[in-house]
């Protein structure tokens, strides 16, 4: 090869680089405000994120009628609250990463930080979610260390949120709102749990229905008559057990005799101290919240109308039957503590996020829009 070809080639080389480097350059970001980037791995998670979220929303909706997706790409065919599917991903990750910065401009103004503590909560968040998605999300372009800005500006905008709204906040939600909200959504109860079908899925006869329900009036009674609900569901947990292994026998044609009546392991009420009474007793709480959708209707309905609290009542459903008690959700600060947080997301998030979305459209957010191009969800698999 003569010298002039060499240099020729040199220069090719050289200019091919170049090239490819400008090309990098000109779409490793998606969106810039001062000094902070949404770069585009981390512009890719939030649109995978919004894929995700598309693809449940168009599943669900089908679901309901009856009907599925024969392929991932049928999303596509589909409409969010009268948007095309691939528009609405690209408008939510548009939005997200907007938010993103603001969030990262309020975190500042507020002078807030990240304690040690939450950065334990973002590391094991990181660990758990990467493990279960982070090769999916890394085929489609997203790092890890995308992932991890994301976890770490949804832990800026939890500590924001609560430098909102919180009683010492620039928007503190009165205590009365706060009561009212939470005796209308949560409820703090206690039930004994009657299947009204076998560990198979199976209806019980009507002779074991008629025997539930016994049972059930039965609890009603004690309970009435003054006895303490937390023995009451040891007593039930043990109850149970006997019934599933009666039943599993069965199912697996046993001719073993169960119906020796097993010793009940559990601790009598005058036998245990009070930190154990308290810690057995919070251990039987349960929360209703009242927009649950995998709750049976008739557990959500009736709870809600039960209007006294200590009370013990039954409801019944299709598949179960609860002998419950009801108590009062803001009876003390203590309680009310337990649910704030659960309470100012419902009572707040939507104007939290018009706060935000007032917040970036007041910025001079610049805006790569040859990366918005190339990372189409179409390319999402």
């Amino acid at each position: 090869m003569s010298t002039k070809i060499k240099i020729i080639s040199i220069i090719l080389s050289i200019i091919m680089v170049f090239s490819l480097s400008s090309c990098a350059g000109e779409t490793d970001w998606v969106y810039k405000q001062e000094d902070t980037t949404i770069s585009s791995g981390l512009y890719l998670t939030y649109l995978i994120n919004a894929h995700s979220d598309a693809t449940s929303q168009v599943s669900t909706k089908l679901q309901e009628e009856e009907k599925e997706l024969e392929k991932a790409s049928d999303i596509y065919n589909h409409e969010i609250d009268g948007v095309k599917v691939k528009d609405w991903i690209i408008q939510k990750a548009e939005e997200s990463s907007k938010q993103h910065i603001a969030i990262e401009n309020e975190f500042k103004r507020l002078n807030l930080s990240i304690s040690n503590e939450n950065k334990v909560r973002i590391t094991n968040a990181l660990k758990s979610f990467y493990t279960s998605y982070g090769p999916y999300y890394e085929r489609n372009g997203a790092s890890e260390k995308s992932i991890e800005l994301s976890l770490e500006n949804s832990m800026k905008r939890e500590l924001v949120f609560a430098k909102y709204y919180d009683d010492d906040g620039e928007h503190p939600v009165p205590e009365d709102e706060m009561k009212t909200y939470l005796q209308n959504n949560f409820a703090e109860v206690k039930y004994a749990l009657l299947p009204l079908k076998d560990i198979s899925g199976k209806k019980l006869s009507d002779e074991e229905i008629v025997a539930a329900e016994k049972r059930a009036g039965d609890y009603l009674e004690r309970l009435n008559k003054g006895e303490n609900i937390d023995d009451l569901l040891e007593k039930h947990k043990e109850y149970l057990k006997e019934v599933s292994e009666k039943q599993k026998e069965s199912a697996e044609g046993s001719s073993s005799s169960s119906s020796s009546s097993s010793s009940s392991s559990s601790s009598s009420s005058s036998a245990l101290n009070e930190e154990e009474k308290k810690k057995r007793s919070e251990s039987n709480i349960s929360v209703i919240q009242k927009d649950n959708k995998n709750l049976p209707i008739e557990l959500i309905e009736k709870t809600f109308e039960q209007s006294q609290y200590g009370v013990p009542f039954i409801i019944k459903s299709e598949d179960y039957i609860f002998v419950e008690i009801r108590y009062d959700i803001v009876k003390d600060k203590e309680t009310i503590d337990k649910y704030k947080s659960s309470a100012l997301i419902g009572l707040k998030e939507k104007d939290f996020d018009i706060a935000l979305k007032d917040l970036f459209s007041k910025l001079d957010i610049s805006v790569n829009q040859k990366s918005i191009n190339k990372f189409s969800p179409n390319n999402i698999k």
